[in-house]
C-alpha cells in the first residue's frame, strides 16, 4: 500500500480517519461518560431506564439466549456491554414498551446509523447482536422512555467482570444501579459504541 502523503489533495480524506485513529488511544483512556452536574444530573437521573441487576448472558455461562437468529439477552432485558471474542452480554432488565419492548431487527433492509455507526432507530436499545450478518435485535424501553439527549460515543470503557474479566460496557455506576448506560449500537470494527439512558 502506498504511503498517505498530506500534499497530495486526493488524500485528504483520510485526514479524519488519520487523526481519529491518533486520537482513540487517549480518548479510550479517558473512560468518562458525558458531564454531568447540578441539573444536567437530576435531569439525567429523571430520565434513567431504571435498569435492574446485571447478568451476563453467553456461552459457559448460566444462560446462553437466542432471538430472531442471534445472540440476544433474556425476553425483557437490554445490552449495557458486550465481549465481542467471547460472545458474552452484559444485560439487565428494564420496563420495555408492548410486547417485548416492540421488539425488531436493525439490519438488512431496515438499517438505522447515526454518530458513525450501525443503531437501534431513536429511542430503541441494543438488546441482541448478529455480528456475521451485521443485524441487532433492538427493544424500546417504556417508562420513561430513552433520552436520546444522553446518546454518546463511548470508545472503550473497560469494566473487570468476573463473568469475563475485561469487557467493554457503556457508563456504569455500579452492578444494581439504574442510571447505567445501555448501546444503542456498535462499530464493531473499532469496538465503539453509542450508549444511552
Amino acid at each position: 500500500m502506498p504511503a498517505i502523503s498530506l500534499r497530495n489533495r486526493s488524500n485528504h480524506r483520510y485526514l479524519p480517519l488519520v487523526l481519529l485513529a491518533l486520537l482513540a488511544p487517549a480518548l479510550n483512556a479517558c473512560e468518562l461518560p458525558p458531564e454531568e452536574d447540578g441539573a444536567a444530573t437530576a435531569e439525567a437521573k429523571a430520565s434513567a431506564l431504571n435498569l435492574g441487576t446485571i447478568n451476563y448472558d453467553g456461552p459457559g455461562r448460566p444462560t446462553y439466549t437466542t432471538c430472531n437468529g442471534m445472540h440476544c439477552c433474556p425476553a425483557g432485558q437490554v445490552m449495557l456491554g458486550a465481549h465481542l471474542s467471547k460472545n458474552v452480554f452484559a444485560c439487565a432488565p428494564v420496563a420495555l414498551a408492548g410486547a417485548n419492548g416492540e421488539e425488531y431487527v436493525d439490519g438488512g433492509s431496515t438499517f438505522n446509523a447515526r454518530l458513525g455507526m450501525h443503531t437501534c432507530a431513536p429511542g430503541f436499545v441494543m438488546a441482541g447482536l448478529n455480528v456475521s450478518a451485521n443485524k441487532f435485535t433492538c427493544r424500546k424501553p417504556a417508562n420513561p422512555a430513552l433520552n436520546m439527549a444522553s446518546e454518546y460515543v463511548d470508545f472503550g470503557t473497560q469494566r473487570n467482570t468476573a463473568a469475563v474479566g475485561l469487557m467493554h460496557a457503556c457508563a456504569f455506576e455500579g452492578l444494581e444501579n439504574p442510571n447505567n448506560y445501555a448501546m444503542t449500537g456498535i462499530h464493531v470494527t473499532y469496538n465503539w459504541f453509542t450508549c444511552a439512558r
